[in-house]
């Protein structure tokens, strides 16, 4: 960067700079539309899967212990070596299943 030493000099860098962010603004708003473009199937597998949906909390005490021993059996344990997608999906995943299955069960 040269060493401005005018007014009009800052003035054109400013608006060089302007000029920049722009230019970079349109290229990051390409790349998100294109970006949601590749997206949009996957986005029709989370009403599927249903896993992040919220659970169901009437039994909370058997919700908090289901989703307890399964961070630890789960989480810590059967998937440690495993990667980072399936430590994430896996345990919640589980957690929505057991929550679902507590729900059948009537007080």
């Amino acid at each position: 960067m040269n060493k401005i030493s005018s007014y009009d000099e800052l003035r054109a860098e400013r608006r060089k700079t302007e000029g920049r962010i722009v230019e970079h603004k349109a290229r990051i708003n390409k790349d998100f539309i294109e970006l949601k473009a590749t997206l949009s199937p996957f986005l029709y597998l989370i009403p599927v899967l249903s896993i992040f949906k919220k659970r169901d909390l009437g039994h909370p005490v058997l919700n908090a212990a289901a989703s307890l021993g399964i961070d630890v059996v789960a989480g810590q344990t059967l998937f440690s070596k495993a990667g980072w997608f399936v430590r994430l999906v896996v345990p919640r995943l589980l957690k929505t299943l057991s929550a679902k299955a507590f729900s059948f069960i009537k007080t």
